[in-house]
């Protein structure tokens, strides 16, 4: 993708990072003396991807006149002000809550856009990192997080990190884990207690929820910088985060134990879930009990969010806005933004998402008589695509 566009400025009290830009191409529907403002807001794991995609349109020679700013201001604050018609759709890590889509009073899609590993990461020593990857397994992970294993020779992690007894120099016995987490709203929260619940195999008694709970002892933070600055400067620590924000502060992700038994790194995991029967509910249902969570397969991550978009099946009433909504929608699911993905942390579709997602945005109802999406125009299994935006 090109250079970002984008501006951060405080909304509300909040720092927001904003994709501000003026798409400079032809369409057809929109006065060429005017801007069309398309405004989303969503999750800040998704800032840089987000708004490097809708600054990338610039450079498609469909557009022109759309102003589109993103505001990342977390995936819930992103629903409720989609929810509340402050933005016109939203974008976050997790799906809607059942008591906000049984309150939306309105038809709305929730279309997924990409997939995005949750990781837990550890500041060991050098020389532990500098040769070796620390391996966790859910059970053991739930202990640490509880408060029932609190020192980094217990024999639960010797168990499955032999290297860790070989360190020269050695971690001093009954060296303390200091573990950290985060009290706001957040989609790795949410993830990783999903797994944790899974997965534990019953050790986990603290729930699934998108404001983690936690023991006594654990440092409680806001946000996710707060996190990775508290794991950076704190020796043998340990926390959550996504991966994006792990891999820019240069932190060293833990091989997770995933449900054939194997202990797998996100980067070395297979995220076109070969094999895997996953059920995608329709785009107007409720997704809320929706995850890909501890997954089958030898090469599956176990801990995974699902980047979901939010919109309104019904945009007639938005006039020339609608249709570029539609062809904003389209964008995302082509193959510049899916083909960057992994640029962010994050995962293209793959084909059997892909297809359910372009199906979904060809639903969604404009002003215009004509789909943007013909179905010959919806992409072959495998093969590269173009979609064309144009519309008259």
């Amino acid at each position: 993708m090109k250079a970002r566009q984008r501006q951060l400025r405080p909304l509300e009290g909040l720092w927001l990072a904003a994709a501000v830009v003026l798409l400079v191409a032809s369409v057809g529907a929109v006065d060429k003396d005017k801007s069309y403002t398309i405004v989303g807001g969503g999750g800040t794991a998704l800032r840089d991807f987000v708004s490097d995609a809708v600054g990338n349109a610039t450079q498609d020679a469909n557009y022109k006149g759309l102003y589109l700013p993103f505001y990342t201001v977390g995936t819930g604050a992103g629903q409720q002000g989609f929810l509340n018609n402050t933005y016109q759709y939203a974008i976050g890590d997790f799906p809607l809550s059942k008591k906000d889509y049984d309150s939306a009073q309105r038809p709305i899609l929730q279309i997924p856009i990409s997939f995005g590993p949750v990781v837990i990461i550890a500041n060991l020593t050098p020389e532990f990192h500098a040769s070796n990857t620390l391996q966790l397994s859910a059970p053991v992970t739930a202990a640490i997080f509880q408060g029932n294993i609190t020192t980094w020779d217990d024999p639960a992690i010797l168990a499955i990190n032999p290297n860790l007894t070989k360190l020269q120099p050695p971690i001093p016995a009954g060296t303390k884990i200091n573990v950290v987490g985060r009290s706001d709203s957040n989609a790795a929260a949410y993830a990783f207690s999903q797994w944790l619940a899974q997965a534990s195999n019953g050790t986990w008694v603290l729930g699934v929820n998108k404001t983690l709970p936690t023991s006594p002892g654990v440092k409680v933070v806001t946000g996710g910088s707060n996190v990775t600055n508290y794991l950076l400067k704190t020796p043998f620590s340990i926390g959550y985060t996504d991966a994006y924000a792990g891999k820019k502060a240069k932190l060293p992700d833990a091989a997770l134990q995933n449900e054939a038994g194997k202990f797998v790194r996100y980067s070395k995991a297979n995220w076109t879930f070969p094999g895997v029967n996953i059920t995608i509910p329709a785009p107007t249902a409720d997704w809320s009990k929706f995850n890909l969570t501890n997954l089958p397969g030898d090469k599956t991550y176990p801990v995974v969010t699902t980047s979901i978009l939010l919109t309104n099946n019904d945009l007639t009433g938005r006039e020339t806005r609608g249709a570029a909504q539609k062809a904003v929608f389209g964008y995302l699911l082509g193959p510049a933004v899916q083909g960057a993905a992994r640029s962010y942390e994050q995962f293209p579709l793959n084909n059997q998402f892909l297809n359910a997602s372009l199906s979904a945005v060809n639903s969604i109802q404009v002003i215009e008589s004509k789909d943007f999406f013909q179905a010959d125009q919806l992409p072959k299994l495998g093969a590269p695509y173009n979609v064309n935006f144009q519309y008259n």
